[in-house]
């Protein structure tokens, strides 16, 4: 994989977790056909790996096409063509380079991206995996209500994840993983709402960035 695509992944995959394995456990644990057509604006932060905190804004348009925006240096557009598969188009603004991709050139860099998992800022682990809902009344967090499940993957004794879902956005709320013997918050919401959608917020400035197309056919080698 070259380093170009390496990065559309780490972008791709940034504040959620990893993707794949038993679909109907996971979309009745964590439901999104409901909200799956409405137009949603929601606004993140994460920490990555290297303890690095993020922000992050989505505009997501129905099922039709979304924008990301990290730290107003990635700028992310998937948009529907007239075949209704999905063309990825990263504006990243600090390398000045524009990356053209479609879900079949992104599997064959590796990269098991889906609309759900950025769409919905949460993916399937991939492989076996148990989700265990913790129950109780919900639990009232800085946007809203949401309800707390924990992610046991492969083997484990114990959960290394745990999400706090909102059924009303289709939405973790917050993402929590366990380290040094304690919880501690990696992904939140910190704020969401309706938006009234209009094409300026779906149009990349691509001023002064070089075009790279990683579609089948095409030359994406450094």
């Amino acid at each position: 994989m070259n380093a170009r695509c390496a990065m559309f992944m780490a972008f791709l995959t940034g504040g959620t977790l990893s993707a794949g394995a038993a679909q109907d456990v996971w979309e009745s644990s964590f439901p999104v056909a409901a909200v799956a057509e409405r137009n949603v604006y929601f606004a993140t932060r994460y920490v990555d790996v290297a303890g690095t905190e993020h922000r992050q804004e989505v505009w997501r348009e129905g099922s039709r096409r979304l924008r990301r925006v990290t730290d107003r240096k990635l700028d992310l557009l998937i948009e529907k063509d007239g075949s209704d598969e999905y063309q990825y188009r990263l504006a990243d603004r600090r390398r000045s380079i524009l990356i053209l991709a479609d879900r079949t050139s992104l599997y064959h860099a590796g990269i098991f991206s889906d609309w759900q998992g950025v769409a919905h800022a949460l993916r399937e682990p991939r492989g076996p995996y148990r989700v265990v809902a913790r129950g109780g009344p919900p639990a009232q967090v800085a946007v809203g209500l949401c309800s707390w499940s924990e992610v046991i993957v492969g083997g484990a004794a114990a959960p290394t994840s745990r999400v706090c879902w909102s059924q009303e956005w289709g939405l973790p709320f917050v993402i929590e993983s366990w380290s040094e013997g304690l919880w501690k918050a990696r992904f939140s919401v910190v704020e969401v709402r309706a938006f009234d959608s209009f094409d300026a917020i779906f149009t990349l400035d691509s001023a002064g960035l070089m075009e790279v197309d990683a579609r089948p056919g095409q030359d994406i080698s450094d």
